[in-house]
């Protein structure tokens, strides 16, 4: 985003100073689906169920006023030049004494913000857990010879992003796979 702003001359000079804050939900509670379609098989169809959990929701709002406390901080005003997003009607902390109305709004408001313009953390993992679709050498349960190495085995969402623990499901496998070709080796 930051790129493509600053190949703009007008606001190049804007964004000489800047920073910014992006939260992230590392272990959500909700869980999507992937299934194939009744009419055409070839067919994915990808639900990721993003929020579907009210706790998601909920850690996600809060992350977002603890954000929003630090960008309006007196210590970052001479960083601050304008906010791309979120939009003005969001931009204002709350006061410590609000009205339990005026923090209801302010929960909407963040909602339909995070609702609207929040994504996955493009991590997808687990649609082939270990334990319910693959046995712990990542053998396919009820197939012979079929093994699945990748993300989809991972069976619990870690809170970090998951490409080392990727590449250590594709090493293990590589080494079941050598041991069970040479079981009297060492590897």
């Amino acid at each position: 985003m930051m790129e493509y702003l600053t190949s703009f001359g007008f606001v190049k000079t804007q964004l000489q100073q800047q920073f910014g804050f992006q939260a992230a939900l590392m272990q959500p509670l909700s869980r999507g689906t992937v299934t194939l379609s009744e009419t055409d098989p070839t067919q994915v169809i990808i639900n990721p169920n993003y929020l579907d959990e009210p706790e998601d929701k909920r850690k996600l709002i809060e992350t977002f006023r603890l954000a929003r406390r630090l960008a309006n901080a007196p210590a970052l005003d001479s960083w601050r030049c304008f906010s791309i997003s979120p939009p003005p009607w969001l931009g204002s902390p709350l006061k410590p004494d609000c009205s339990e109305k005026e923090r209801e709004l302010d929960t909407q408001r963040i909602t339909s913000h995070i609702s609207r313009f929040g994504s996955g953390y493009w991590h997808p993992c687990g649609t082939c857990k270990m334990g319910s679709v693959v046995d712990t050498e990542l053998n396919v349960i009820g197939t012979v010879g079929l093994r699945v190495a990748d993300a989809s085995v991972i069976p619990h969402i870690p809170r970090v992003p998951i490409a080392a623990t990727v590449m250590m499901i594709g090493a293990r496998c590589a080494y079941l796979i050598a041991s069970s070709q040479h079981p009297t080796s060492k590897l």
